[in-house]
């Protein structure tokens, strides 16, 4: 016999694999009595919307750079910047990039 009801399934975030229930954070909760199922075997067919990303912005933390070998630097001019990555979605979230792995800053 097969479980009949209403049943919340939940996949971690950043989940991959499809054969390990453990590592893909899988759990199947009957919503009328908020028993956990396990053994969780079958197919569903799920829809997923994501946003579009629709606008990339990147921030630099100072305006002047130099060598720390410079005599620039002895005058407050920085020797260090920082940058940082920022999209927005078009459902309106923005996430910060910056230390997304997927992320590649390459200065010349």
């Amino acid at each position: 016999g097969g479980a009949e009801g209403v049943f919340r399934l939940t996949v971690n975030v950043g989940a991959s694999g499809f054969n390990d229930e453990a590592a893909l954070g899988l759990s199947l909760v009957d919503t009328c009595t908020g028993a956990i199922r396990t053994g969780i075997n079958g197919s569903v067919a799920v829809q997923v919307k994501l946003a579009s990303p629709t606008e990339a912005s990147l921030g630099v933390s100072t305006s002047q750079v130099t060598g720390a070998d410079d005599p620039a630097a002895t005058v407050g001019i920085q020797t260090r910047v920082t940058l940082s990555a920022l999209l927005k979605f078009d459902d309106g979230s923005t996430k910060t990039m910056t230390t997304d792995p997927r992320t590649v800053f390459n200065v010349t």
